[in-house]
């Protein structure tokens, strides 16, 4: 049986992912039902981001990583790029699809990251690109 602290503590994080979703909404975005019905359709998008990377010989820049702009799409993402990614995460909750995508860099230990959520472009990190 769970302690109403543990209780407590996973109410507490399911409250704060769902706050932080919905407050993360602009005011022109879509609700979440029709965000969620959107989502389906683009989640095959996504397949070409798989465990295993398209091309060995892929490896975004510096260059590539600043031309990504809040809200690009994951198809734009990859047109930029050149390549596909490695899917590391992938949720639906609440209407919204959230996807996060690696890429490996054009130096040692160079790589990047991005999150979409919907289909847009919402983070991206990077550490070492040239």
């Amino acid at each position: 049986m769970l302690s109403s602290v543990t209780k407590f503590s996973v109410c507490a994080i399911l409250a704060a992912l769902i706050v932080g979703s919905l407050a993360s909404q602009s005011p022109g975005e879509k609700s979440p039902p029709e965000a969620k019905a959107r989502s389906n359709s683009d989640s095959s998008d996504y397949a070409k981001a798989r465990r295993n990377p398209d091309s060995p010989d892929c490896e975004v820049t510096l260059d590539g990583f600043y031309s990504l702009a809040t809200n690009d799409s994951y198809q734009a993402a990859r047109r930029k790029l050149g390549c596909s990614g490695e899917l590391a995460a992938k949720t639906d909750m609440l209407g919204y699809n959230t996807v996060m995508v690696t890429w490996r860099g054009n130096s040692w230990a160079g790589n990047m990251n991005a999150t979409f959520q919907n289909n847009k472009l919402i983070s991206k990190a990077q550490f070492g690109l040239k």
